[in-house]
């Protein structure tokens, strides 16, 4: 023990004079002391952040609609190229491109000079000719009087045969030139409505009210020919287009099914339509078979024109107003879902309705405002916290 304390004073008195190795040796100790702490010492647990997820609450009066998505382009019922009868240039023009008309309403006007001279000339030759029927007739009723006198005469003696003959072929011939007038009358008269037909033709009138789809650009003493187009006119108060659908819905479609259709023209507008014919024969190239809906455009303004591209869905089945619905990504593959309360996931089994694809009916298992988990919830487990966002 003498000779320890002796060593230890010895080793202090030798520190005492070295100074400098002194400092080293506790630099060196703190060193250690230091590496020590950080790297064998336990350090105390961190937080890890919540996941989070996006939600939405179960609600009723969402409008759930399940059918069939198709395309078609659309079409007036009534659809017509007037065609010229006659072959002559433009005189007159009256419409233009998208104009609505009234059945008997002048559209265009043909040069009709020609049949405007035949019908003056036609109803001139009907003056004369009753001009000339009416002295005919005269003549034929004073032949048949002569006739009449003579023979009185030639029963008292004092004609002879061949004065009566003579009396008699001049009534004969008088009443053949009066029904030979008549004749001509009539001819006439043909020859006038003929000459009132060709003017009509030259007069391109609308056949029913409808709007001018086309006026095919032409132009005041441009000349049609005979059976060519001049006016594209459709009544387009009603538009139908046809449908192709798969053959296993054949017993499903029927007339009256409602359809909702909408064009890249109006975007942000939805229109009614109607099914009103079913073709039940099944195209066996692609199985399917056709329908036509008709939409009231009439209520619409007239908005739809024939040749627009229309996408259909025709209804199948509605849920009900008081239905609640869920966001359809919200519910797993084993018809469960995952509601966050107070933080923390809840794993729900429920049943489910139909579905239009982005929202599905819950007829059990949810209540309405429950708050579910629609994106990010692929690793979450029941009880796990989790912080969250709407998606709506």
């Amino acid at each position: 023990m003498v000779k320890f304390k002796y060593q230890i004073q010895q080793m202090t008195t030798y520190f005492r004079k070295n100074k400098t190795l002194s400092l080293i040796l506790i630099l060196i100790v703190l060193s250690i002391v230091l590496l020590h702490k950080q790297f064998f010492e336990t350090k105390p647990a961190t937080e890890l952040p919540l996941t989070r997820v996006q939600v939405s609450k179960a609600t009723y009066g969402q409008k759930l609609e399940q059918g069939i998505m198709t395309t078609s382009s659309l079409k007036a019922i009534t659809d017509v190229e007037i065609k010229s009868k006659v072959e002559a240039p433009i005189q007159k023009i009256f419409v233009k491109k998208n104009q609505y008309v009234k059945t008997g309403e002048v559209l265009l006007e043909l040069e009709h000079a020609n049949a405007t001279a035949k019908m003056a000339s036609a109803k001139a030759q009907i003056d004369i000719n009753n001009a000339a029927a009416n002295a005919a007739k005269w003549k034929a009723a004073n032949a048949a009087i002569e006739q009449r006198r003579y023979d009185s005469l030639i029963e008292k003696g004092y004609a002879t045969r061949q004065e009566v003959d003579e009396k008699r072929t001049s009534s004969n011939t008088a009443e053949a030139d009066y029904e030979q007038a008549l004749a001509s009358i009539e001819y006439a008269r043909a020859e006038q409505e003929a000459a009132a037909a060709e003017l009509n033709d030259c007069l391109i009138k609308a056949p029913f009210d409808g709007t001018i789809l086309d006026d095919y650009e032409l132009a005041i003493g441009s000349k049609v020919t005979t059976d060519s187009s001049v006016i594209r006119i459709a009544d387009i108060s009603k538009i139908k287009c046809t449908i192709n659908i798969p053959e296993n819905k054949l017993s499903i479609v029927k007339p009256g099914m409602a359809a909702t259709i909408t064009c890249d023209t109006f975007p942000d507008e939805k229109f009614a339509g109607i099914v009103s014919v079913v073709n039940t024969f099944i195209d066996t190239a692609n199985h399917t078979f056709q329908a036509d809906i008709i939409i009231d455009n009439a209520v619409y303004d007239n908005k739809l024109l024939p040749g627009m591209f229309a996408k259909i869905f025709l209804i199948e089945q509605q849920n009900m107003p008081q239905s609640l619905t869920v966001p359809a990504e919200a519910i797993s593959d084993d018809s469960t879902v995952m509601i966050v309360k107070d933080n923390k996931i809840i794993i729900q089994k429920v049943i489910t309705g139909f579905s239009d694809g982005k929202n599905t009916v819950i007829t059990d298992g949810l209540n309405e405002g429950d708050i579910v988990v629609v994106n990010g919830g692929k690793t979450l487990r029941e009880g796990d916290s989790v912080s969250y966002s709407s998606n709506s």
